[in-house]
C-alpha cells in the first residue's frame, strides 16, 4: 500500500486553492475535460470503490478534483440523545406514575472530499416517547444539510416514514438525495444520506446515520 505524505496533501492543498482563483478569473479553464481514466475514478469515488492508487492520482495530478471527490473513508458520524427524565401528564391535576418518558434522538454525517474538506453535513432526529412496555408515540423524522460546498447542486427528500408505534420498537427513516457537480466532471454524482432511529420501550433508541 503507498503513502501519501503530508507534504504533497498540504501542496495539493495549496493547488486546489489556487485554481479555485484561476477559475474565476478563467471561466473556460472550468471546461477542460479530464481523461477518462480520471472520470472512472470520480464514478468509483461516488460508488465508494476510491482506491489509494486512485487518490494518489487525484492528490497528485488532479488537486482541483481532489478537493471536491468525495471519499467515504473519511465521513465523520455521531450520534446525540437528549432525554427528558421527567414523566408526561396526562392532564391537569393526573397522577401518573413516573413511566413515560421522552427523548429526543439525532445522528449526523459530514461527508468529506479526499483532501478532507468537507463537501457538506447531513443530520437527522426524531422524538420518542415510550413508556416500558412500548413506545407511546415516533416524531416524523427531521433534517437538515449544512456547511455545503459549491459543489452540492440540489437535494430532496426520497423517503420519509415512521412505524411501529404503540409496539415495544418503533422506527423513523428519512433519506435524502443530494447531487453533487464535480469541477471538468458534471453534474452527475448522486449520494443519499439517510438516517435511520429504532426507538425502544426501555427509553434507548439505535441510531445509525450513512452518506451512500
Amino acid at each position: 500500500m503507498k503513502t501519501i505524505q503530508a507534504p504533497r496533501i498540504l501542496a495539493a492543498i495549496v493547488a486546489a486553492a489556487a485554481f479555485s482563483v484561476a477559475s474565476v478569473a478563467s471561466p473556460a479553464l472550468a471546461d477542460d475535460a479530464p481523461p477518462a481514466e480520471v472520470k472512472l475514478i470520480v464514478e468509483r469515488a461516488f460508488s465508494g470503490k476510491l482506491t489509494d492508487a486512485d487518490r494518489e492520482v487525484l492528490i497528485n495530478d488532479y488537486p482541483e478534483i481532489a478537493a471536491v471527490v468525495p471519499d467515504y473513508s473519511q465521513t465523520e458520524t455521531e450520534e446525540v440523545v437528549t432525554k427528558a427524565l421527567s414523566p408526561t401528564v396526562a392532564g391537569k391535576g393526573a397522577t401518573v406514575a413516573a413511566t413515560t418518558k421522552c427523548s429526543t434522538y439525532s445522528g449526523w454525517s459530514r461527508f468529506k472530499s479526499v483532501l478532507g474538506f468537507t463537501i457538506y453535513k447531513f443530520t437527522h432526529s426524531a422524538k420518542v416517547c415510550s413508556n416500558g412496555s412500548k413506545v407511546t408515540s415516533h416524531s416524523s423524522p427531521t433534517y437538515t444539510v449544512s456547511e455545503a460546498d459549491y459543489t452540492v447542486d440540489n437535494w430532496s427528500v426520497v423517503d420519509k416514514s415512521v412505524t411501529g408505534v404503540n409496539t415495544a420498537k418503533s422506527t423513523s427513516r428519512i433519506q435524502v438525495k443530494i447531487q453533487q457537480c464535480v469541477i471538468k466532471v458534471g453534474c452527475y454524482g448522486n449520494n443519499y444520506p439517510t438516517g435511520t432511529i429504532v426507538g425502544k420501550a426501555n427509553n434507548t433508541a439505535d441510531i445509525s446515520t450513512t452518506v451512500r
